[in-house]
């Protein structure tokens, strides 16, 4: 049996390279010699049809293609509109530019996104030069979003999504060189008021009124001061919050703050008001719902000596006033500011080793003594917020081992952190009273105007809800 292909060789076939030239036609030997082994003359007869038609260009797809490949540039994206928020010095979008958007797979990163694409490791080496030490380019986090745009000349801009709230731009100028700015990502908001009675955990309450993880954590975080949680909440009690729902271009982009709250726990009502200015939460008369001070400035740890007019020290072997409480952690256990204040001292200083002292409002002194290191850019005259991290565990100065010697004093004189009455916490300066009325009466309104949360919207995944977007 003759085999004959007839016909000439198609175009497309003529404008492959020779390489791929001879893997074609070494498939065909192929594709005819195991036709041959397994079916006989039929199956062979068949193959030879699909080639006879495949080779008079009647089926030639797939050859066009493989020449295109081996002459046109790499594959780009598919053109779409693009351009929005784009900074004023930004080069403009053209025509020739085309934009994806995605999420990076566990496997992925920068660099092989934007070879993939066609840039060169000289355009892709410029644009990883340019990221900022604090935010490089060799490290990006499975699920983050991307942006990238390309026109004729090359990479137009890269964005991509720091957290929920901020992404990285870097973006050609009209002048032609690379510019990083750090920005909000611009989401449209909607007021949206979510509702529901206590069923089993506050978590599954938000979760069916809609909500999702993050709107609950920031609930707890917001009344964690006032209620607990864990021993007050019981069916039946209820949560009423204006939150904000993020869209971007038409798309849900999760949620945002939680601009008002009111929690029902066993009859009695607790409201919660953000205040735009101070950042923080208020009840309706501006007394703030955190307290002045945090219990402990250690998160996990046990206590291994009690403030004391006397007690006998292990190192000195003699007895002697101990105006703190030592708390036994791990070195290198994070050590928090229990309130916001000012730092008058840190360094080195004798027994206590190093050492933050920090003045607070109210005539309050708080020291925290051992650290085996400060955090960063902790000086004096520095402001700390409350929770702040203001150094570390150690054991330096007269200390046995790695411990925290924590002490607070009110007008000079020491008191004991564990059973002293704190203050509860600082209400609004009178100034600022006024303006918070104002919000508190526009929050009001809203309660009653908003629309609430859907039943689709409680049906749909927390997952989708809080994928942030570009």
């Amino acid at each position: 049996m003759g085999i004959q292909l007839g016909g000439p060789v198609p175009p497309a076939v003529e404008r492959l390279s020779p390489s791929l030239r001879f893997l074609l036609f070494s498939g065909v030997f192929i594709l005819v010699s195991v036709s041959f082994l397994l079916g006989g003359c039929q199956a062979v007869d068949g193959s030879l049809q699909t080639l006879r038609a495949f080779f008079r260009g009647e089926g030639d797809k797939g050859v066009r293609e493989l020449a295109e490949a081996d002459e046109a540039p790499p594959p780009r994206f598919s053109g779409l509109p693009s351009g929005q928020h784009l900074p004023d010095d930004a080069l403009a979008d053209d025509p020739s530019v085309s934009v994806q958007t995605g999420a990076f797979a566990a496997q992925d990163t920068v660099e092989s996104l934007l070879t993939g694409n066609g840039l060169t490791s000289a355009q892709v080496h410029e644009l990883v030069s340019a990221a900022p030490p604090d935010h490089p380019l060799s490290r990006v986090g499975e699920g983050r979003r991307y942006e990238v745009a390309l026109g004729k000349d090359g990479l137009r801009r890269l964005v991509l999504q720091l957290d929920e709230e901020r992404r990285l731009r870097i973006y050609r100028t009209r002048k032609g060189g690379l510019r990083v700015q750090t920005e909000r990502i611009p989401y449209d908001l909607q007021v949206v008021r979510l509702r529901g009675k206590i069923q089993g955990s506050l978590f599954e309450t938000i979760a069916k009124a809609g909500g999702s993880p993050s709107v609950a954590m920031s609930v707890a975080d917001i009344f964690g001061f006032v209620v607990d949680f864990h021993k007050e909440l019981q069916e039946g009690d209820q949560i009423d919050a204006l939150i904000e729902r993020r869209s971007l271009e038409g798309k849900a982009g999760g949620f945002g703050r939680i601009l008002a709250a009111k929690l029902t726990v066993r009859g009695k009502e607790r409201a919660a008001f953000l205040f735009e200015p101070t950042g923080d939460y208020y009840s309706g008369e501006g007394e703030t719902l955190r307290r002045a001070f945090l219990r402990s400035p250690l998160r996990y740890t046990r206590i291994t000596s009690r403030f004391s007019h006397a007690r006998f020290h292990p190192i000195l072997m003699r007895t002697r006033p101990h105006y703190g409480v030592d708390y036994a952690a791990p070195m290198g256990t994070p050590v928090q500011a229990v309130a916001e204040g000012v730092v008058a001292w840190a360094g080195s200083r004798g027994e206590a080793g190093n050492m933050v002292r920090i003045l607070h409002p109210g005539w309050y002194e708080t020291s925290y003594f051992h650290l085996s290191r400060f955090g960063g850019g902790i000086r004096a005259g520095r402001k700390v917020r409350q929770g702040e991290v203001i150094g570390y565990v150690g054991a330096t100065g007269l200390a046995t081992g790695p411990h925290l010697d924590y002490r607070i004093t009110h007008r000079g004189a020491p008191i004991d952190p564990l059973t002293a009455a704190l203050p509860s916490g600082w209400p609004l300066p009178a100034p600022q009273r006024a303006e918070f009325r104002r919000a508190v009466q526009q929050r009001e309104a809203e309660w009653a105007q908003a629309p609430g949360l859907e039943s689709a919207d409680a049906v749909a995944s927390a997952a989708a809800k809080e994928q942030p977007l570009f």
